[in-house]
């Protein structure tokens, strides 16, 4: 009779299966934690990250506030400062005192303020009132004619036309900003064919001013100015005949109108009376940069300002 063999499901398995089992289960315990651990450890980097975020955003906003308060304390005082520093002299000239750098320390910041002179210019509020037809009769509009033939402009002849119409638009629709004013007038001429280099000829020669006059100050010009000179006093001068009065001015800056149409230069040229009135010696409109440094942080305030009798009046501000 044959033995039938039992079959024992234990006993015929492999002896080392439980041990796999709990192996693998284990291995998925280990990458749980790991896991959680990576997600904590993120979790924590990133509340550290966004902490430090606004730590610095908070430490940025408290610098800010403290250069806008230390800003405020020194823009009347340094409005008071030159008021009475330029009231105080009959003429102005870019050697005195107080167009140089000014430098202080409030609270934990430093503070520096430079006045300069607004440059030498061709107001071109002066000539909108004026038709093109009587150009001949009208100094101001003469005074660019001549300019725009030493800057070597495109075309004089249209260009003052040009320039005429859209000075006309844009101090009918703006606030006589001095920046825009001239941004805008530039985007017109470049759009009907002026070259950028044309322009920039032409810039620092012009000005927007709140007024219906051009007047201009001798002992603020330069040799780059010399184009500009030459056109105020209606081309009479050749260019180095202006050179040479520029530098003697340089030299030695005037102090009254009389000294500047005594000077040997001019003794041969005949100007209108509306020319002569237009020099003045002491400048009118000014520029004031203020700069508040405190830690890593900075701001600079501009300001267009206008000298009426012993104060400063501000006209418009930027900040950069």
């Amino acid at each position: 009779m044959s033995k039938v063999k039992s079959i024992n499901p234990i006993a015929n398995k492999p002896l080392n299966s439980g041990k796999g089992d709990r192996g693998r289960q284990s291995g998925a315990a280990l990458l749980l934690v790991l896991l959680l651990l990576a997600v904590i450890s993120i979790l924590v980097v990133n509340s550290a990250e966004n902490s430090y975020h606004l730590q610095r955003r908070l430490t940025m906003q408290k610098q800010q506030q403290a250069i806008s308060t230390d800003l405020g304390a020194i823009e009347q005082y340094a409005f008071d400062y030159y008021a009475q520093s330029i009231s105080s002299h009959n003429s102005s000239h870019p050697r005195q005192p107080w167009f140089e750098n000014y430098s202080l320390a409030i609270n934990e910041s430093t503070v520096k303020a430079k006045l300069s002179p607004a440059t030498p210019c061709i107001n071109l509020n002066s000539i909108i009132d004026f038709d093109l037809q009587h150009l001949q009769t009208s100094p101001a509009l003469l005074q660019l004619k001549f300019l725009l033939e030493n800057i070597q402009a495109p075309n004089p002849n249209n260009d003052i036309a040009l320039i005429h119409e859209y000075s006309s638009e844009i101090l009918r629709s703006s606030s006589l900003d001095p920046i825009a004013s001239k941004d805008s007038l530039a985007e017109r001429l470049l759009a009907v064919g002026w070259k950028n280099e044309d322009w920039l000829r032409l810039n620092d020669f012009i000005c927007f001013r709140p007024h219906n006059d051009s007047r201009w100050n001798t002992n603020n010009f330069s040799k780059e100015d010399i184009p500009l000179l030459r056109a105020l006093l209606l081309n009479q001068l050749d260019r180095e005949r202006s050179a040479r009065l520029i530098d003697r001015i340089s030299k030695k800056p005037l102090s009254s109108n009389h000294q500047f149409w005594n000077m040997g230069e001019l003794q041969s040229i005949e100007l209108p009376s509306q020319v002569k009135l237009q020099l003045q010696l002491r400048d009118e409109f000014y520029w004031l940069r203020i700069t508040v440094a405190r830690s890593h942080h900075k701001q600079a305030q501009w300001w267009f300002i206008q000298q009426q009798n012993q104060v400063l009046k501000k006209l418009f501000s930027y900040r950069m």
